[in-house]
């Protein structure tokens, strides 16, 4: 290969390292498409680059030696040279920024096999470095880079083992509690209407003579959680006293405070499974932090003396790219030294101070977390209560699947059956089926309901965007959706069987009013019905048209859409309200009840998506003890 390939795939290798450092961190807050291939690109790129660079200034080394053991062969010019000075940067580049150590799960639990990998990076930089260290004293330059790349490297591996499923299991059983010293835990007579028969209650409180800003406190409460709620993401258990310890945080914050409490905690797992914070955050990771800072900095001063005062023929090409490459490992060095006041005392608090906002989607607004979180800290505090059953009522409560919200309608309900779509269906065709109802309901009150209300109208929007963003976990992310049999079978053969209907309508769904949409449908499921009536005589065609009434998920949807409508026209009949809050209290129980089901793995890999509101709803869940993994006994 010859010099100028070399100068790309090096060139190359910069590049890569800074769009890493400028995108990999945004992964945390946004599930862009297009950033996530950039920095899934760049990560898999480099090994590659890194590679292949090695192997080819490798190979033109052997070739100079070669030719330096003939008399009549040219020497080496200084720009060959150059490249061999290179070799330490491939591995600072290697290490990466602390920003991203491992793209997916899998990767840490794959750190034995990165290690035997890159293991051969260094030791072929370590051997290029030696066998040029007798050419020319520019080598000795490149001695603080290596160490450099040595330590960034090294951070890397040993980030992703402590992430690893195994290690982070048995470091906590032995790892101390990092936040005793700043909180502290107050064991109280409580009233029986806080506590039921228990009478204990467990107060955790930041203790106001650690040395840290009062506006920080939230910062050290919600690290106090997370080090309890690692236990559960490695799906051992706690115990009474962490649940009714963890309940205390929560208890009397507002609705916001408490997401944003979930999301500083978010932040912390996606950082300790996801980045070198843990290590580089550490009291030894700080020294050689500082060792690397000053050994790029001192590497760029000298190579600048050397330069200027021996004049070695370098081209300008190649002076200018090693400029890059020493630069670079300076400003890599200086964004990622980032831990700052107390962080020998509280690993890596300070450094998520300025990123607790992690993702909430776009539609997740005030009214809708209000109406998450009120349904959860109702639950939440009867168990409190009724501490004695605690188990009992956790695990009824966890069952529900919008059915509890229909027997709590029931006196509006009437006579009418609602649960045969939700406790005697499978979760995905309960979950079509009522996304069909909301959608078509949505279009019938868009044209029959005074628009001017803003309670349905809010109503309306929580039940449709909860609607939408369950259909989207079916589809997209369908592994954090409790197992059916056919799911993604089922949307696609539902969607296919609505584009057949349509086109048998002559409806064009894209210059069609909705209206127009949802009058053809239900027209259709009505007229099903007339074919169906028991005092006609039952033909084969009937049958099978039952048959297949009985297997569709849209003519299921149709039914539930006029069950809905035909509460509205009887006497005294359910008003357009009280039927949003059913539709959009039965869809806070789906989304609980499938937030329950997911697991750990599930909501710790889509972190590095941008995070779902399903694992802000699941933690939330654990806040208020409504999980499986709290033991009852005290």
């Amino acid at each position: 290969m010859n010099g100028l390939e070399i100068r790309f795939l090096i060139f190359l290798s910069l590049v890569l390292q800074i769009i890493l450092i400028l995108f990999s961190a945004r992964r945390k807050y946004t599930a862009r498409n297009w950033r996530r291939i950039l920095v899934w690109s760049s990560y898999m790129i480099l090994h590659w680059v890194v590679t292949v660079a090695l192997g080819h200034i490798s190979n033109n080394q052997r070739d100079i030696s070669h030719q330096g053991s003939s008399s009549t062969d040219p020497p080496p010019t200084p720009n060959n040279k150059l490249q061999e000075f290179w070799t330490p940067f491939l591995l600072v580049h290697l290490g990466g920024p602390d920003t991203i150590t491992a793209y997916a799960l899998e990767d840490n639990d794959m750190w034995l096999m990165h290690l035997l990998l890159h293991g051969v990076h260094v030791g072929t930089s370590v051997y290029i470095f030696v066998q040029a260290w007798e050419r020319h004293p520019l080598m000795f330059v490149g001695i603080p880079i290596l160490i450099s790349g040595i330590i960034n490297y090294g951070g890397k591996i040993l980030a992703l083992r402590s992430s690893s499923t195994q290690y982070l299991k048995d470091s906590l059983f032995s790892a101390p509690d990092s936040c005793s010293e700043f909180v502290k835990q107050i064991e109280k007579k409580g009233t029986s209407l806080e506590l039921g028969d228990q009478g204990l209650l467990l107060e955790v409180t930041v203790s106001p003579e650690d040395g840290i800003d009062p506006k920080d406190h939230p910062l050290v409460e919600a690290y106090f959680v997370f080090k309890r709620l690692e236990y559960l993401f490695a799906g051992l258990v706690l115990e009474y006293y962490d649940r009714i310890g963890i309940y205390s945080i929560i208890k009397d914050k507002s609705v916001e405070d408490c997401f944003k409490l979930v999301a500083i905690e978010l932040g912390f797992m996606y950082d300790t499974l996801y980045t070198k914070t843990t290590i580089v955050c550490s009291r030894l990771g700080i020294v050689f932090r500082c060792i690397g800072l000053f050994s790029s900095f001192s590497a760029l001063v000298v190579f600048s003396i050397m330069n200027h005062v021996i004049h070695g023929g370098y081209s300008n090409i190649d002076i200018f790219l090693t400029y890059a490459l020493l630069i670079g490992a300076v400003f890599l060095e200086q964004q990622q030294r980032g831990c700052k006041i107390g962080v020998h005392k509280l690993p890596y608090i300070r450094k998520l101070s300025e990123n607790y906002q992690y993702l909430i989607r776009e539609n997740v607004n005030a009214d809708l977390q209000e109406m998450i979180f009120s349904h959860l800290k109702m639950q939440g505090d009867k168990l409190i209560v009724d501490n004695v059953s605690y188990v009992k009522s956790r695990n009824e409560f966890l069952a529900h699947k919008g059915d509890n919200a229909l027997e709590k309608w029931h006196h509006l309900l009437r006579d009418h059956r609602f649960h045969w779509s939700t406790t005697q269906v499978e979760f995905d065709r309960s979950l079509l089926i009522w996304h069909i109802a909301t959608d078509l309901c949505y279009s019938y009150d868009l044209d029959h309901v005074n628009g001017d209300d803003n309670k349905l109208h809010q109503k309306c929007k929580t039940s449709k965007h909860l609607s939408e963003y369950m259909l989207y976990l079916l589809v997209f992310c369908p592994s954090m959706l409790p197992k059916g049999p056919i799911g993604e079978i089922r949307y696609a053969d539902t969607c296919a069987e609505a584009m057949e209907f349509f086109k048998k309508k002559n409806v064009i769904t894209g210059s069609s009013k909705r209206c127009d949409i949802f009058e053809e449908l239900l027209r259709e499921d009505t007229e099903e019905d007339h074919h169906l009536l028991p005092s006609r005589p039952e033909s084969e065609a009937a049958r099978k048209r039952s048959r297949r009434r009985n297997q569709s998920v849209l003519y299921q949807g149709c039914k539930l859409t006029r069950q809905f409508l035909e509460l509205g026209t009887q006497t005294n009949g359910t008003t357009a309200i009280e039927k949003w809050e059913i539709i959009c209290e039965v869809w806070v129980e789906m989304v609980a009840y499938a937030a329950n089901r997911c697991g750990w793995k599930e909501h710790c890999q889509q972190l590095r998506r941008g995070g779902e509101l399903l694992t802000h709803v699941c933690l939330l869940m654990v806040h208020l003890g409504l999980s499986k993994q709290f033991v009852d006994t005290v």
